[in-house]
């Protein structure tokens, strides 16, 4: 258990409870009795003993889940599986063959990132956004027109002006449709563990479910880039970018197929690839220390 003396305190915005209770439960003949089982009160009905750590109950409140991560944390660091990157850290093992895939991390890092749902959102509410502003802008030009501060064909020109930049919601529908549905309700994210090297960060991304928090809150804690470190737990993908052609003598139609799917994973590789000294990881959890 974690030293009661000196209790670390997280404050969690993400967390992928299901991993973690996988990884507790493989993990589990390292685990003492003690804190396999824990006793809760269900009414007159008396105790009833839940594992907590491998089953969902209909019970369990986020404070269980983030008990169950600290379990992870702590079984991990005594097993020697869990690769620390802070101040440090070797910046020599920052390469390939050290930074393998599987490897589980906790880094420590400043942290950015990007709602893809929030970007929807703006880029529809531009043309409103604009339209607004720019009758903001008429208004105060006809201001000054009857104060004498410009003349009637300065005012005509700034308002014909206006009309060539006017923004239509169609305008922004191929964009809108491109990023939904290639990003869907997902949010990207950066860790810098290096300040000074800025192309050395792990990136992953979040999904909505596991968020521990409103997504607007998730702004005002951490912004589009925190100006704190923040901590970050997750599995190292070293996934293959390249493709060998599907063998001859297969089933025509499959083999066709094959190589259409082949042909589509090249254009994912523009949103998905990861070029080191960049790290692809997936993410378990996203946390800051208070």
């Amino acid at each position: 258990m974690t030293d009661t003396a000196s209790p670390v305190l997280r404050d969690f915005f993400y967390l992928d409870i299901d991993r973690v209770r996988s990884l507790v439960a493989q993990l589990r003949e390292g685990m003492p009795e003690a804190v396999e089982r824990q006793t809760v009160h269900h009414g007159r009905g008396g105790l009833k003993l839940v594992e907590y750590a491998y089953e969902r109950t209909q019970t369990e409140t986020r404070s269980v889940h983030h008990y169950i991560f600290s379990l992870l944390e702590e079984i991990l660091k005594k097993a020697s599986r869990l690769e620390l990157i802070d101040n440090s850290f070797d910046d020599a093992k920052w390469n390939a063959s050290h930074l393998r895939d599987g490897l589980i991390l906790l880094v420590e890092g400043y942290i950015r990132l990007v709602d893809f749902q929030k970007l929807i959102e703006a880029v529809e509410a531009l043309p409103n956004i604009l339209k607004v502003a720019q009758q903001m802008e008429k208004v105060t030009l006809r201001k000054r027109l009857q104060a004498g501060d410009v003349t009637q064909a300065q005012y005509k020109s700034a308002v014909n002006g206006q009309g060539e930049v006017a923004m239509d919601k169609r305008d922004f529908r191929g964009v809108v449709d491109i990023v939904r549905q290639m990003y869907a309700d997902t949010l990207r994210i950066k860790v810098f563990p290096f300040p000074e090297k800025r192309d050395h960060y792990l990136t992953g991304v979040l999904t909505a479910e596991y968020l521990q928090q409103p997504r607007a809150n998730l702004w005002l804690t951490g912004g589009v880039e925190s100006r704190s470190k923040w901590w970050a737990m997750g599995i190292i993908n070293q996934l293959t970018t390249e493709h060998n052609a599907p063998a001859a003598g297969g089933a025509t139609l499959e083999d066709f197929l094959e190589s259409l799917f082949l042909s589509f994973s090249e254009v994912s590789k523009v949103t998905t690839s990861t070029a080191f000294p960049a790290v692809s990881f997936t993410p378990l959890a996203i946390y800051r220390k208070l």
